[in-house]
């Protein structure tokens, strides 16, 4: 039935959009929210056509009735001649307030409870149109609604030539009508999400197959280049060195690139497993040293650190934390630093948390990117104080890491334009629960 009743739509929505689709000049969303509000709010309209018709003496609200409905029916074929759904939603939604203030007036004005239909309008334009259309019919049915307050409150009188059975069935249609409305909508709403998550769901897993087919295919290549130049190295000429040297840093950077996109599309589908032990940050601190030994050596900067590390015991993943996430802030750190200056790191440890910064006295971070860095789509990269490129990838990947260990990260910055004295970086980590190991555990 559900089958039946999506195929029946998709055909009334091709022939309403067909030259929009052709045109790719619309989000095919608009008309599809345009289209289902037609379809779920027409039968209110029309029943209250027909009321006017039968119960309303005066015959005016049922002529302007049947007009608006006729418009409002068919307003999504406006899709055909224009792309303006904010102009097509308009002449929708502006109908429904005609017809029913049309309605009010002849069964009480601001006396009749049709008014409360008022309050609808903003929520379907809403829907439609997002926030402009909400505000945009907030104010004209506020308006509306304050003019049949003015009139009733200088005495005007409205012509109540309804019958008695006319109030009871439109009394009746404001009940049907929410009720109705507020399940269709529903309804429709379960039913767009559990489409869209079935989409998304392709569509994750086509880029899913992509990401590792294509990492899996240049890093086979990538390792031939590396081994390559490996072997080369020895037997080059003075005078080719820098050549060679840009050469090995570019495939480094290839190789970071196909790993930071590995790492990050697998952790963010939950498909890396954590294993956590208890490690001695110490530790962590030494392999760092020992795998940016050439890089601190090249640019003369000093790793600094306090010898009370070896107290601090953390419940990790010592292979995350030294190299995805400790290791990722100090190569940072290294980039952004200028020759011949300290980076340092900071340790300390109580019952609640592991607190760790780790702090450079380079170019700092200016204000307009320093909210984007943690974000992969945001271009944050720059150049190093050697001219190193970055690739934008670490940062997100230190974030994504530290959250899946049960921390947080934060930092403060300054550019020497803010201060000439005290510019430079501080990353701020913290992890909670972090526990001091016995003599027995630590051997």
């Amino acid at each position: 039935m559900k089958q039946k009743i999506l195929s029946a739509y998709f055909v009334l929505f091709h022939l309403v959009a067909k030259e929009r689709l052709k045109q790719k000049d619309i989000i095919p969303r608009y008309i599809h929210n345009h289209l289902v509000c037609v379809l779920s709010t027409g039968i209110l309209m029309w029943a209250y056509a027909f009321l006017a018709l039968l119960t309303i003496s005066d015959k005016t609200p049922f002529y302007v009735g049947l007009s608006m409905s006729l418009i409002h029916l068919f307003s999504p074929l406006l899709y055909l001649v224009t792309n303006n759904y904010f102009f097509v939603s308009n002449i929708f939604i502006g109908a429904g307030l005609i017809h029913q203030s049309t309605f009010a007036y002849f069964s009480g004005g601001f006396d009749s409870n049709i008014i409360i239909w008022f309050g609808i309008l903003p929520m379907i334009s809403g829907v439609i149109t997002g926030r402009k259309g909400a505000i945009t019919w907030s104010v004209i049915t506020t308006l509306t609604f304050l003019l049949f307050l003015e009139l009733r409150l200088t005495g005007h009188v409205f012509p109540e030539v309804i019958s008695e059975t006319g109030k009871i069935w439109a009394q009746s249609l404001i009940a049907f009508g929410w009720i109705y409305l507020s399940t269709i909508i529903i309804w429709v709403y379960v039913l767009l999400n559990e489409l869209n998550e079935e989409v998304l769901k392709l569509k994750n897993q086509s880029i899913q197959n992509l990401v590792f087919i294509l990492s899996h295919d240049i890093s086979n290549p990538l390792s031939v280049i590396k081994g390559r130049l490996q072997m080369l190295k020895k037997n080059i000429a003075e005078k080719d060195m820098a050549s060679f040297e840009k050469v090995q840093h570019a495939t480094q950077s290839i190789n970071q690139i196909v790993d930071n996109v590995r790492d990050l599309y697998s952790t963010e589908l939950g498909k890396k497993d954590i294993e956590l032990k208890k490690i001695q940050f110490e530790q962590v601190v030494e392999d760092i040293k020992k795998n940016f030994s050439d890089r601190l050596q090249y640019k003369k900067i000093y790793l600094n650190y306090y010898p009370n590390l070896q107290s601090i015991i953390l419940e990790s993943n010592q292979g995350l934390l030294t190299h995805q996430i400790i290791g990722n802030l100090i190569s940072n750190a290294i980039k952004f630093s200028p020759e011949e200056s300290p980076i340092n790191i900071h340790a300390a440890q109580d019952e609640r948390l592991t607190k760790i910064v780790i702090e450079d006295k380079g170019l700092g971070i200016p204000e307009n990117i320093k909210n984007q860095l943690f974000e992969v789509k945001a271009k944050t990269s720059r150049t190093g104080t050697s001219g190193e490129e970055g690739t934008g990838f670490g940062l997100p990947i230190v974030k994504v890491y530290v959250e899946r260990l049960g921390g947080k990260i934060s930092l403060e910055s300054k550019t020497k334009e803010e201060s000439t004295e005290e510019h430079g970086t501080r990353f701020i980590l913290e992890f909670p629960n972090a526990k001091k190991l016995s003599d027995d555990e630590t051997k």
